[in-house]
């Protein structure tokens, strides 16, 4: 460090070390002063020394000073100022004008425009950036506002002191108001930072807030005083830690450490892809909410089918976006006089140290365009060449909507946004004569056309604004249950299962946008006060004892669930007269086991001769001349509800639904069947679009004898495990968080009623005396009790 230079900063006006310190917090955390910080890391981040210096546009307007590598303010100090060079040239975006200053005890510095709504959630959203250049995670977070307004819940919003007034004006008109204070970057290996953490206590309680949500990873003084005021505590993660230097650099902490402060921190995550999603060991408490595209785009014409391609790379020109690659990428296209490669960002030292070093002649640095449409203007193709992974990749998406072709790194959430060939083309991580091979493919306007046709209707379909509201409703609807949802719930008991992770399955699936592990999966009462429980992913089944007039509950004994002496992972089950029939997914069979008092003993297990991942299974009643006879519905293969012996293994006769898979099967009575079917099974997308049908099958004496009574749909709903109560059927429904209840009295399928306030729930029972219903949750792994509602009929 040169101290001559960092006396030469102090000393001067332009380095403003109060304006410093609040517009980038993770400084604090360095052990740095401002001006050591500048010379060292922030001039090289584009950062500015303060309002009155704009550090990109000084290095654009001077070519000499970023072509010789020098410090902007040093050079400005030393001989700019004595040469009557401007501090703030206009030939980059650099019209800073600092925000209001932080307010005291949490009063709101600026009002917003949206009035409070009687009866409406607030959520306190934090930023943790509002700069004059607007990147992925400044936009994603206006259009996130913009998405609660929508979907009926009010917000105020937090922003760092110092913040840039046209970013301020243009969030004011999406929230209630706009807050300014210190927003201390996460620091893992730091304790936490107890003045901001006491400033935003203040502010959840001057704001009614119901709940906090950090607009990244980066903020988490105000996650910790949600915990201190009891509400819940939501990270939306914007990141995956994972190979980001350079957020390693600025947190303190390598991504494991990151990681693990997150989840420790966060009630629950928001996340843009799958692939974050994944990242963050909070399956069950996660969803994914993509941003949606932006409209403007979406309503561009088509692209100009004549002229040179023209290549960009759009966004930070930072090193882990793959800058130095794409000049690499452009010296391997110049021999094409028919493609020219363009760098649409801000002219940051990093870009002029590009620039000195020498670039291909076919490569041009654009600098900022101010929006989207105006960047993808001087575009035919975009690229996105980071050499981290990417959470979301917002320019591939903003490429598709504006109908432009998507190239992108098979890593990160680049393969769940492009479709390899069809939307773009996806490569193969660092292989850049490959890219440059598709590139050469899209000189064909009708191939351009194409491409960008399907990304564009791709993005209408999947990333709408409907589309980003349904994820961030559904997710909101886990976090903050309405009034009656609680009262509902609130004489709920619960029985945690322990978190064994034995089946081979390295990724969550998912229900609706929300990702879930299979632990507790099945429940079934063996009587008035015991029932018979499994962990999918453990391996295991429980035997539970349960108080019939308290309703709590203990385990009282286990066994690991085999097929065949090897592990299987249990779906659902059925207990009749002691005896228990469980569905081997994976397995493709049935194990049937013997409760022993609260032992269980395994009897044996059989495959089903047809196949196809079992998924549900039943006893079948009220045929003495075949014992042993169970229903299994299969989801994945046969798809069918099979009637097999557990004696024999033969099939005795099957129930089919074209375009249907089956989920499971309660009997009525011994001649009616109530089936639960979907139209694909649960998988690892969350793009899936759920659908499910609830069907009522009378039954003959010859089991094939089979005549559909009635059919219900179930629209954005998933269907799993059932029971069938008296009169009454239930249906457990993880999409809704919700157990649907029918009347089956007759030959009609009749709702009844919806009982709600589970957590991502797969299955359902009742206890034989009818006070108690049962239900595996997945999201929780506990089994939830639930007294009988008083006015539902049974």
């Amino acid at each position: 460090m040169n101290d001559g230079l960092s006396d030469l900063l102090r000393d001067d006006p332009l380095l403003d070390t109060a304006w410093y310190l609040a517009r980038y917090p993770d400084v604090a955390g360095t052990g740095l002063t401002a001006e050591q910080h500048y010379l060292a890391i922030g001039a090289e981040l584009g950062r500015d020394p303060g309002p009155a210096f704009c550090t990109t546009a000084y290095l654009a307007a001077n070519p000499d000073v970023a072509a010789a590598g020098l410090n902007p303010l040093v050079h400005y100090v030393q001989s700019g100022r004595r040469e009557g060079r401007p501090t703030r040239p206009g030939t980059a975006r650099c019209d800073v004008t600092p925000g209001p200053p932080m307010t005291d005890a949490g009063a709101p510095a600026l009002p917003g425009a949206l009035a409070r709504r009687a009866g409406a959630r607030l959520v306190l959203v934090v930023g943790h950036a509002a700069g004059p250049v607007w990147f992925g995670a400044e936009r994603s977070l206006l259009a996130l506002l913009a998405s609660y307004h929508r979907i009926g819940i009010d917000t105020a919003l937090v922003l760092p002191a110092g913040a840039d007034t046209r970013y301020v004006e243009a969030a004011q008109a999406l929230t209630t108001a706009v807050h300014f204070a210190t927003v201390p970057f996460r620091r893992p290996r730091h304790d936490p930072d107890t003045g901001a953490v006491a400033h935003a206590h203040r502010l959840i309680a001057d704001t009614g807030a119901d709940a906090v949500q950090t607009n990244t990873v980066v903020p988490r003084e105000a996650l910790l005083a949600a915990r201190r005021a009891g509400i819940p505590a939501v990270v939306f993660a914007r990141e995956i830690p994972t190979g980001d230097r350079q957020l390693e650099e600025w947190l303190g902490a390598p991504a494991d450490e990151i990681v693990a402060s997150v989840a420790g921190d966060a009630d629950y995550l928001l996340t843009t892809s799958r692939a974050a999603a994944d990242t963050y060991p909070m399956a069950g408490r996660t969803a994914v909410v993509p941003p949606p595209a932006d409209e403007h785009l979406l309503a561009l014409g088509p692209p100009r089918p004549d002229g040179p391609l023209r290549v960009a790379l759009v966004g930070s020109v930072q090193e882990k976006k793959g800058v130095a690659d794409f000049v690499a990428l452009a010296a391997l296209l110049a021999d094409r006089t028919d493609i020219v490669c363009r760098v649409i960002g801000p002219l940051t030292p990093y870009a002029h140290r590009l620039l000195a070093a020498g670039v291909p002649g076919n490569l041009e640095f654009a600098g900022a365009a101010d929006d989207p449409p105006a960047a993808l203007a001087l575009a035919d193709v975009v690229v996105n060449l980071s050499t981290c992974e990417e959470a979301f990749s917002r320019t591939m998406l903003e490429a598709m909507a504006a109908g432009l072709p998507a190239v992108g790194w098979d890593r990160g959430a680049i393969p769940e946004v492009v479709v390899d060939g069809v939307t773009g083309y996806v490569v193969p991580f660092g292989d850049l004569p490959a890219m440059a091979h598709r590139l050469r493919w899209l000189r064909d306007p009708a191939v351009r056309r194409r491409l960008g046709d399907a990304g564009r209707a791709r993005a209408q379909a999947l990333y709408s604004s409907a589309a980003a509201d349904a994820a961030l409703a559904t997710a909101w609807s886990a976090i903050l249950p309405t009034a009656d949802v609680l009262a509902e719930r609130a004489g709920d008991r619960h029985l945690p299962l322990p978190t064994n992770h034995r089946a081979p399955h390295a990724r969550p699936f998912y229900a609706g946008n929300r990702s879930r592990w299979a632990h507790c999966t099945a429940v079934a009462f063996a009587g008035p006060d015991l029932l018979v429980t499994a962990s999918l992913l453990g391996q295991e089944a429980f035997v539970v004892s349960v108080d019939p007039a308290s309703g709590e509950a203990a385990i009282v004994g286990s066994l690991p669930t085999t097929a065949d002496g090897v592990p299987a992972s249990v779906d659902l089950l059925d207990v009749t007269d002691g005896k228990v029939v469980a569905a081997n997914c994976e397995s493709q069979g049935v194990t049937v086991l013997r409760l022993d008092g609260h032992a269980l003993r395994h009897e044996g297990s059989i495959r089903l001769p047809g196949g196809g991942f079992a998924h549900g299974a039943a006893w079948v009643p009220g045929r003495p001349g075949t014992p042993g006879l169970a229903a299994v519905a299969t989801n994945t293969g046969a798809e069918e509800v099979a009637f097999v012996s557990t004696v024999s293994g033969a099939q005795i006769a099957s129930f089919r639904k074209d375009g249907w898979v089956m989920k499971d099967v309660a009997f009525a009575d011994p001649a009616r069947m109530v089936v639960a079917m979907m139209r694909q099974p649960l998988d690892q997308d969350p793009a899936t679009c759920h659908q499910a049908r609830l069907v009522l099958v009378a039954l003959g004496t010859d089991l094939a004898d089979q005549q559909v009574l009635d059919e219900v749909d179930l629209p954005a709903s998933t269907a799993d495990g059932c029971c069938v109560h008296g009169h009454l059927a239930l249906v457990a429904d993880q999409a809704r968080d919700a157990v649907h209840v029918y009347d089956v009295a007759g030959d009609r399928l009749q709702h009844v009623r919806t009982l709600r306030g589970f957590s991502l729930p797969h299955d359902v029972a009742v206890s034989p005396d009818g006070r108690w219903i049962a239900v595996a949750n997945y999201g929780t792994n506990t089994v939830t009790l639930r007294p009988w509602p008083e006015d539902l009929d049974a």
